[in-house]
């Protein structure tokens, strides 16, 4: 019998699909342009209000909750099935609802904190059952077996992952812990600023540590020294909890803490500024990368003066601003580019055209506000946190025209 012969439509190619991807990079993006958009809303609130406690206190549900804390749920996700090579539990459905849930929690505790801290503890369990989700669903994924090849090299030795590993896992754990921790805040049972300790290094700096032990050596070639890892995590993962009991109505712990946190961020410090110093494959947005280790160890130094012996009270706003804005954002802006590719035109190298502009007006902008919140003057800071707006409205737009390119571009793969 002769063999049947097939002949594709018109139009259409003969040959299987192209295997379709998870859409975990897609729901990444989205994440991204959600999580940006509350950075942007803190920036210009900081912009108008100024810089002091009160109002970096008062936009925490802005630039933490809903910027970092969203990112940090997407981003994971992101890596999780990209270089480990698992299916994220739950798909699309699992990571609709911790998004959404983290952003109208993070929308209504800044909406009614305003009028009365314990009107906003009803919005933050929305918050709370996001970050819940997050460390469930990240769990539940990692045991799972590889849906495909694993980039990561899984058959590395113990001693070589187990201090990242910890690392990961820590910041799932500081996940759980702030999803206790910021309800019980704005009832009064903990001070808010072991709460807001526990969310912003806890969870989000341990986070990104981890995260960039992971991405970095992608980018620079330069592969992580085992030592360095051993020496960060112990410190990394006690310091932040230690810290927020000496908040807390526990002094005799705030001094210890800040020495053991103060060494995990030089450690941190000096391992990121060794991979640079020695990568050939430097580009304009990693100046990112290369600041945020100097403004957090600025932010660290006015903090363990003022926990030493009350030194340089008046600064703790700068300190604040710089871990904020300074460690966190400069490495979200450098992250999200490597992470993103946000080009806003086809054809453009990232680097070359809207990285370059972006990490030199956050960098401006927060050099300027530091300066103008270091020697009190109201207006200059105020203009530098305009500079570091229009920087993160940039990258905005940038992260929004590479996900709209890539729709465009994965489109395209369905109809052939």
């Amino acid at each position: 019998m002769a063999p049947r012969v097939t002949i594709a439509p018109p139009g259409r190619r003969e040959g299987p699909r192209p295997p379709r991807p998870h859409g975990e990079a897609a729901r990444a993006r989205r994440t991204a342009i959600v999580a940006f958009a509350f950075f942007l809303a803190a920036a210009v609130f900081l912009a108008w209000q100024g810089i002091d406690l009160a109002s970096l206190r008062r936009a925490f549900p802005l630039y933490a909750l809903g910027g970092f804390g969203v990112l940090i749920f997407g981003t994971m996700r992101l890596l999780i099935a990209g270089m480990a090579g698992r299916e994220m539990v739950g798909g699309a459905a699992s990571s609709g609802f911790t998004v959404g849930a983290a952003a109208i929690g993070a929308i209504g505790v800044f909406a009614l904190a305003r009028f009365e801290s314990e009107l906003a503890f009803w919005p933050s369990l929305l918050w709370s059952a996001a970050a819940i989700s997050h460390a469930v669903v990240t769990v539940w994924t990692m045991r799972r077996p590889p849906s495909r090849r694993v980039i990561l090299d899984e058959a590395a030795p113990w001693a070589t992952r187990a201090p990242l590993d910890a690392l990961a896992l820590g910041g799932v754990v500081y996940a759980l812990i702030s999803a206790t921790l910021v309800p019980a805040s704005y009832l009064g049972h903990v001070r808010s600023a072991a709460a807001i300790h526990v969310v912003l290094v806890g969870f989000v700096i341990v986070t990104i540590m981890a995260v960039a032990l992971h991405i970095l050596p992608r980018f620079t070639a330069v592969a992580i020294p085992r030592t360095a890892t051993w020496l960060l995590a112990p410190p990394a993962l006690v310091g932040p909890m230690w810290v927020a009991m000496g908040l807390d109505h526990h002094a005799n712990w705030l001094l210890t803490g800040a020495w053991v946190e103060g060494a995990a961020f030089v450690v941190f410090g000096a391992t990121v500024a060794w991979s640079l110093v020695r990568s050939r494959r430097l580009r304009w947005h990693h100046l990112g990368y290369a600041g945020a280790p100097l403004a957090i160890g600025i932010g660290g130094v006015i903090a363990l003066a003022f926990v030493s012996d009350g030194r340089w009270a008046a600064q703790l706003a700068l300190h604040g601003l710089l871990n904020v804005f300074g460690f966190v954002g400069l490495f979200v802006f450098a992250a999200s580019t490597d992470l993103f590719a946000p080009a806003l035109r086809p054809g453009a190298a990232p680097a070359k055209q809207h990285a370059r502009l972006a990490a030199a007006a956050a960098l401006t902008g927060l050099i300027v506000a530091a300066i103008g919140a270091g020697r009190g003057d109201a207006s200059l800071a105020r203009a530098g946190m305009g500079a570091y707006a229009l920087a993160v409205a940039w990258q905005l737009a940038g992260i929004v025209s590479a996900h709209r390119r890539a729709g465009r571009v994965l489109t395209r793969l369905r109809a052939t």
